[in-house]
């Protein structure tokens, strides 16, 4: 069995839980800021609390989902807004589509788990979530993989562990969460990012962070199975190397916001949002 899960097809929902845990130094998760350029905080704008999201993901089991039963995951995402208390940056400000465009791209290999009822659980094993800076508006293009990692690579992130299930028998279509937990990939950038694009609202560079970033998200997704489909153009199937399996193809629609926040040791991030796809910081403790 072959489940794909794609965007721009059908609306997906996302909900993202945050949630603290025990700390002593905290800073401000809101009013960060980024400068496209890469040349530091003298040209970066403020405040930004997220970045929306809009884009696709492609599930592949290596057969009929069941216990052992292994899948991959490849998804491309690119940035439609900068927002700032829910309230979007002029494109002036940011100059997000008109003079660069951020995009991301997630790879993952998991197994299913045990089925409970209608439902499949899986867990993920390891993975990637990459996010790119291009001068170029390409996203959905034939350019690298989907027009999504053809630019700069100014952040990187490794799944430490991760969860969820598929519920087949809801009306709209298959129903999933997913809970995972990234941690900076520091083989890819210093210390997961790339310097001089991100900053806290002290303006110091997320890069000078040396403590691991980590993410937690938890996601529920609406899913519809459809036949293959073009997207933006350009046949995902062909752009991504696999064959159609229409009778079990599942394709989704995926948007919603990706909100970085930092604090000191052990630096966080955190997958949040409702019908959002995001990162946000959230404060902890240093336990004594």
């Amino acid at each position: 069995m072959r489940k794909k899960l794609l965007g721009f097809l059908l609306s997906i929902l996302l909900i993202f839980s945050v949630a603290g845990s025990a700390s002593a130094l905290t800073m401000s998760l809101h009013d960060w800021q980024f400068n496209p350029d890469g040349t530091g905080v003298a040209g970066a704008f403020q405040p930004i609390d997220e970045i929306t999201l809009l884009g696709t993901s492609l599930i592949q089991n290596s057969g009929t989902p069941g216990y052992g039963v292994p899948f991959t995951e490849l998804g491309a995402f690119a940035a439609t807004s900068f927002q700032d208390g829910g309230t979007p940056i002029s494109v002036l400000t940011s100059g997000l589509g008109l003079n660069y465009e951020l995009t991301a791209i997630f790879t993952a290999t998991g197994i299913n788990t045990d089925a409970v009822g209608t439902d499949q659980n899986f867990i993920f094993q390891t993975g990637t979530l990459d996010i790119y800076l291009d001068s170029g508006i390409n996203f959905g293009s034939t350019d690298g993989f989907f027009g999504a990692d053809d630019g700069t690579h100014i952040a990187s992130f490794n799944i430490d562990f991760g969860s969820g299930d598929l519920d087949l028998s809801t009306p709209s279509g298959p129903d999933g969460r997913i809970d995972i937990q990234f941690s900076a990939n520091k083989t890819a950038l210093t210390n997961g990012f790339a310097p001089g694009y991100w900053f806290d609202t002290s303006g110091k560079d997320f890069s000078t962070y040396t403590d691991s970033l980590i993410a937690l998200g938890l996601v529920d997704g609406n899913n519809n199975i459809l036949e293959a489909a073009d997207f933006a153009g350009t046949n995902i199937l062909s752009e991504w190397g696999v064959a159609a399996n229409a009778p079990i193809d599942i394709y989704t629609r995926t948007d919603g916001s990706f909100q970085p926040g930092v604090v000191p040791e052990p630096a966080t991030f955190m997958l949040f949002g409702l019908g959002l796809l995001g990162l946000a910081g959230i404060t902890r403790k240093k336990m004594t």
